[in-house]
């Protein structure tokens, strides 16, 4: 490529030169029958300049290549190194962080699931201790409730009686009259409480708790469920079909529950 810039150069000068010459008088004419051997130290003289020139310029270019190749992209490599180098500490101190974070943030889950495991237990242990209170204060409520004496009510012997000796009702509304005066229907303890409670009766009949009407023949009380087993049956009874009994002042009979009558209360369920 040089080369050929060279020729053409020359080819230039060498027109040039020709003009002059063929319009000049008194100097000398090349003819050029042969240009590149008559003309060619002619052509190095006037280009050495150029040719200097170029081959500073072709120095620095493989200088620059050389310095581009080596020094340059070594240089370059190192920034690269260094920015990669930066780059992983700064994400080595993110990671460091996010673990510290990381283990802080299960740390306190790890303590609430503690706590609530803990809380669970509580309450599985404080719902044990109400439920153990619960049945003390019912067990207690039961008794109390049983020595609590409702209005009316008498001490006859050793317990607590209502005798009702205007109104008449039926067994059933007897019953249900007893309870909403906080007792029940009477039933007979012993053979002693059951000479107390006639000595209080007039020659009227009056409604006891005692019945078999879940199973002929067998008398239980209204208060409790109990079997009852204290009886003054008048003679010929009791009578099969009559589920309810009637207490009088010398003797019981059984009879029909529809029936009204007085009626005897207890204060307590107990027999």
């Amino acid at each position: 490529m040089l080369k050929l810039t060279s020729h053409i150069i020359c080819f230039f000068i060498i027109l040039d030169l020709l003009g002059s010459l063929a319009h000049s008088q008194g100097h000398r004419v090349c003819l050029l029958q042969d240009a590149p051997n008559q003309c060619g130290a002619f052509c190095l003289a006037a280009l050495r300049p150029v040719y200097d020139h170029n081959s500073k310029m072709q120095a620095e270019l493989e200088g620059l290549k050389k310095s581009i190749t080596k020094e340059g992209l070594e240089e370059r490599l190192k920034q690269t190194e260094r920015h990669i180098m930066e780059a992983k500490s700064e994400m080595k101190k993110i990671m460091q962080f996010m673990d510290i974070k990381m283990d802080s943030k299960f740390g306190e889950v790890e303590k609430k699931l503690q706590d609530q495991t803990k809380i669970e237990a509580l309450l599985k242990t404080l719902e044990t201790k109400m439920a153990a209170f619960q049945a003390t204060l019912l067990k207690t409520l039961s008794k109390t409730s049983s020595k609590c004496v409702p209005p009316l009510f008498e001490k006859i012997g050793t317990r607590y009686f209502y005798i009702e000796k205007e109104n008449e009702l039926s067994w059933t509304a007897a019953a249900a009259q007893c309870r909403e005066m906080g007792g029940y229907l009477a039933s007979i303890k012993s053979q002693k409480e059951l000479e107390a409670l006639q000595a209080k009766l007039n020659k009227q009949w009056f409604w006891l708790g005692i019945n078999d009407r879940e199973t002929n023949g067998n008398f239980v009380s209204e208060a409790s469920g109990k079997p009852s087993t204290v009886f003054k049956w008048r003679k010929g009874y009791p009578k099969d079909g009559n589920p309810c009994v009637l207490l009088g002042f010398a003797d019981m009979i059984d009879w029909d529950c529809a029936d009204k009558s007085f009626y005897i209360c207890q204060a307590d369920n107990e027999t």
